[in-house]
C-alpha cells in the first residue's frame, strides 16, 4: 500500500513539472523513493515496475504510459475513490477480504 501511494504521490507531483511535462520513468520514481523512511527496505526497481503495471490496467486506471515514461490520469483524490469501490465492492461481495 505504501508503494501504492508513494507511486501516485511522485506522478502526481511530476505533473506540473515543465521539465518533465508530468513523464516519469520507473528509475526516476526509485531515485526519488529508495531513502524514504516509511520503508524498512528500499523498494526495487521491479516492485515499482509491476507497481505503475497495475495502477495503468484498465481496470484501475490511474496512471497511463507511453514510451517515455509514465504519467498519472486525474487526481489522487479519484484513485482513492476507485480504490475504496473495489474494496467496498469486495467486501460486500463474495470476496472477504482484498490485499493491495
Amino acid at each position: 500500500m505504501k508503494l501504492t501511494s508513494s507511486d501516485m504521490e511522485c506522478l502526481s507531483e511530476e505533473s506540473d513539472d515543465n521539465i518533465t511535462q508530468g513523464i516519469i520513468q520507473p528509475r526516476e520514481i526509485y531515485q526519488l523513493l529508495k531513502n524514504q523512511q516509511q520503508f524498512s527496505t528500499p523498494p526495487t526497481l521491479e516492485e515499482i515496475i509491476v507497481m505503475l503495471e497495475f495502477l495503468s490496467s484498465p481496470l484501475i486506471g490511474c496512471v497511463d504510459h507511453t514510451k517515455e515514461g509514465y504519467f498519472v490520469l486525474g487526481l489522487l483524490a479519484d484513485a482513492e475513490q476507485k480504490f475504496d469501490f473495489y474494496l467496498n465492492a469486495c467486501t460486500k461481495g463474495n470476496i472477504k477480504s482484498i490485499t493491495l
